[in-house]
């Protein structure tokens, strides 16, 4: 499935949950970009104004009862990772960077010019 659309935590997270269940299923979806003034119907759905739908067709869904692939596991590791930002954060200490030791080493060598002058 393509990026389209808002990029949001949420919204990110269930269009990979979306992407799964369609492979799941051996299915594809393709989704294009419309004008917002061009897709007047999407937009309303978007800002919860329902008054021009028909609520006999609106589909009720039990989300306790659907069977997740990956939703649950996204939603595990970013508790874990706000965990560890929370503790980052109560300990004061700044955050290091992946590889920040090592960059920091190469800061404090002396360059070519300082250790073998010509």
């Amino acid at each position: 499935m393509a990026r389209c659309g808002n990029q949001g935590r949420t919204g990110g997270a269930l269009r990979r949950e979306l992407s799964a269940q369609l492979r799941r299923r051996g299915m594809e979806l393709s989704l294009q970009w419309v004008p917002r003034d061009q897709n007047t119907e999407a937009d309303a759905l978007t800002n919860e104004e329902f008054g021009a739908f028909d609520p006999a067709k609106r589909v009720a869904i039990d989300l306790s009862r659907v069977s997740w692939c990956i939703l649950p596991r996204l939603t595990r590791v970013a508790q874990e990772l706000y965990g560890q930002i929370q503790a980052v954060k109560a300990s004061g200490a700044p955050p290091k960077a992946a590889g920040q030791e090592a960059s920091h080493a190469r800061r404090t060598r002396k360059g070519l010019r300082q250790r073998d002058p010509w």
